[in-house]
């Protein structure tokens, strides 16, 4: 076959490559974008988990955390939302004292939040990106970051929650009526300060702790100090079964308010 023949054959062949390449590469165009639109629509929302880390081996006793608590959410006179226990072990000569602030725990399996009986409307929650996620709001509730808040004006005062707590961390706020029913008074507990994180600020008691031994972070950034820390920490009254999110490093055989703490 001579040159003037094969010309004619290679070049259909070589048309007929470029035709596919490029109807290939006209379809990834097209199927591209849809491919990334449709991840970005499938991708669940970034959602934090907030938690508080206490290192008695730093607490001084020094309260501060309580008067910033007080001062910061107007916590009245003979409640407190964050409350530091004196503790002694041992027997003497070999006594040791600790000081072990202690708060709302904010479990994962909140008792609190089932012995609502406020009936459930639908939560709209905005996360930082904008991202709108829906969630169940009783008067007492679980914000999708693991939060657990109170709904003052739903709440009907019946205190179901106060009992329902094993940590003794709500109490009956004397200054404030339930919304719901203004005949009774509703109830008080620690928010983490959710008024400062939704502006991008730590609660009012870790920043004021004069020995840094407390440490509030995102337990689903495994990169922050609380994710890599809270590994190793224990929590308050683990048989309870609450998943509490407030973790205590620097605890011995004794636990806060002298119950077992384990791992």
């Amino acid at each position: 076959m001579s040159d003037a023949q094969v010309r004619p054959i290679i070049r259909r062949e070589t048309l007929k490559r470029l035709g596919v390449a490029v109807g290939a590469g006209a379809l990834a165009l097209v199927m591209g974008p849809r491919r990334v639109i449709e991840a970005a629509c499938s991708k669940k929302p970034r959602l934090a988990r907030y938690a508080m880390l206490v290192d008695l081996n730093r607490c001084i006793g020094c309260r501060s955390c309580t008067v910033a608590c007080k001062a910061e959410n107007q916590v009245p006179l003979g409640v407190f939302r964050t409350y530091v226990h004196y503790l002694e072990e041992g027997t003497y000569p070999e006594t040791k004292r600790y000081f072990a602030p202690t708060f709302c725990n904010h479990c994962s399996e909140p008792p609190c939040v089932t012995a609502c009986p406020v009936d459930p409307v639908k939560g709209v929650y905005k996360t930082s990106r904008g991202e709108e996620v829906e969630y169940e709001r009783r008067a007492t509730y679980t914000r999708p970051d693991g939060l657990v808040l109170m709904d003052y004006d739903r709440c009907i005062g019946c205190h179901m929650c106060v009992k329902a707590c094993p940590y003794g961390a709500r109490f009956v706020d004397p200054s404030r009526k339930a919304g719901g029913d203004p005949s009774n008074n509703t109830v008080g507990k620690c928010t983490y300060c959710v008024q400062r994180l939704d502006n991008g600020v730590v609660p009012s008691c870790v920043q004021t702790c004069l020995g840094g031994a407390l440490i509030f972070g995102d337990l689903n950034d495994s990169s922050s100090e609380i994710a890599k820390k809270s590994r190793k920490a224990k929590v308050w009254k683990p048989k309870e079964g609450t998943k509490p999110n407030t973790y205590y490093v620097g605890l011995t055989h004794e636990a806060v308010l002298g119950e077992e703490v384990k791992s």
